[in-house]
């Protein structure tokens, strides 16, 4: 058997330390060439593929875009070798916040685990047409999205400080829950309940395909402001001890 020079033995090891060095310090923008951009947009990249940092970042929903803000990484090696990133994330954009770890199959399906985010209720008007505000969490242990929809996965999203914004100003409603499980792609349902407040609301959520439907009962410990009592009766039906609210929508 031949013997390896010294010579060739010190090249090889300097080669395979000089390849390494460059993989683990390769820009963070590389990134953008292995996200799938129907999925998640990335700019202003600072730091490594490994250890990095996007200035913006923007998640796709069914007919645009969610902001994200500021996107910081920490990315695992083998999973990118398999072609399916995964990485630690944490996303802040004022008030809004975003953590949990995230791979990114071949066919862009998005894998979301340990999920903790936090944003304003403003958002919810996409589903309801009326001026609702407040502090909306979402958890969940693992949650799977397909083309900016759901597939799989369970978790809660929890309504903090709920109000009613009216004409003569805010009406505190209170603070909800809606535990919701994911059977299949683009369908979900979900049981809403009252933590605290005032206004209380019980009831069922349920989503198939773009159609969505809520079925609850409103009812208010005391008297009702009566300009809620009035938003209400134009789209609940008045009940004994309250309202029943129950409609289907598309979304």
């Amino acid at each position: 058997m031949k013997r390896l020079s010294p010579r060739w033995l010190v090249g090889t090891a300097l080669a395979t330390l000089f390849l390494a060095t460059l993989v683990l310090s390769a820009p963070a923008y590389l990134v953008g060439y292995v996200l799938d951009e129907r999925q998640i947009r990335l700019g202003g990249f600072s730091g490594t593929i490994w250890e990095g940092r996007a200035s913006s970042a923007a998640i796709a929903v069914d007919d645009g875009w969610v902001q994200l803000g500021q996107l910081d990484w920490s990315l695992s090696q083998l999973y990118l070798l398999m072609l399916s990133p995964t990485a630690d994330i944490n996303a802040a954009w004022g008030q809004q916040r975003l953590r949990g770890n995230i791979q990114i199959s071949p066919t862009g399906k998005l894998r979301l685990r340990g999920l903790d985010t936090t944003f304003s209720a403003a958002l919810v008007k996409r589903l309801l047409p009326v001026s609702l505000r407040g502090r909306i969490s979402l958890r969940a242990r693992e949650l799977v999205l397909e083309d900016g929809w759901p597939s799989s996965g369970a978790g809660e999203i929890v309504w903090q400080q709920a109000f009613w914004l009216g004409s003569r100003g805010a009406q505190p409603l209170g603070d909800y829950v809606l535990k919701f499980s994911i059977p299949g792609p683009r369908r979900a349902i979900g049981q809403l309940r009252t933590l605290s407040g005032d206004v209380r609301v019980e009831g069922e959520f349920a989503l198939n395909g773009r159609e969505y439907s809520l079925d609850t009962r409103i009812r208010n410990r005391g008297k009702m402001d009566q300009e809620l009592a009035n938003a209400l009766a134009l789209m609940a039906i008045p009940t004994a001890d309250g309202y029943k609210l129950k409609f289907t929508a598309e979304i």
